[in-house]
């Protein structure tokens, strides 16, 4: 095809090389890219904070007993993650409050290999609590190495092998 067919903006008689680009009709914002568009609060997040606290403060001190044992407490490794994610969700929350925040990248992104990985986890999960942690190592293991992108079979089997033969062996 040729210019002459169709003319190209610079070809035609109005177009003027200074024009301003027109202003966008409204609730065309919706239609901007996402780095440019303004985004909402991560409400979200701040629920998620509010209920890492509670977890923290309220729930994991109550399902794990106070035991007299030697070393750290039995409760300090899950109210440690607990108010870990308290605190990274309370800023993410913070820091979309700000003016100039762009849109969360977690918006962009697609959910499939986030939902097989918690899929694969759930159905691991279960595995081990039926059967036992060897079952599950089996599982476990190869499915995640191929679902995070090893493609070699040798490198996904052999440490499953070997770490459901420790099971097995050790923990037995």
């Amino acid at each position: 095809m040729t210019s002459a067919q169709h003319p190209l903006p610079h070809d035609l008689p109005d177009a003027a090389p200074h024009a301003t680009p027109p202003t966008p009709a409204a609730g065309a914002e919706a239609d901007a890219p996402l780095e440019t568009r303004r985004a909402a609060p991560a409400w979200d997040m701040a629920a998620l904070a509010a209920i890492s606290l509670w977890l923290a403060f309220g729930f994991i001190p109550a399902q794990i007993p106070a035991a007299d044992a030697l070393g750290l407490s039995p409760a300090l490794l899950p109210k440690a993650a607990a108010l870990g994610m308290a605190v990274l969700c309370a800023a993410g929350f913070l820091l979309s409050l700000r003016r100039d925040a762009p849109a969360l990248l977690l918006a962009r992104l697609p959910w499939r290999p986030v939902t097989s990985v918690m899929a694969l986890c759930v159905v691991g999960v279960l595995i081990v609590s039926y059967a036992s942690l060897a079952a599950g190592a089996l599982f476990l293991i190869p499915t995640l190495m191929r679902l995070l992108g090893e493609r070699r079979w040798l490198y996904c089997l052999l440490p499953a092998l070997f770490i459901a033969a420790l099971f097995h062996f050790v923990a037995a």
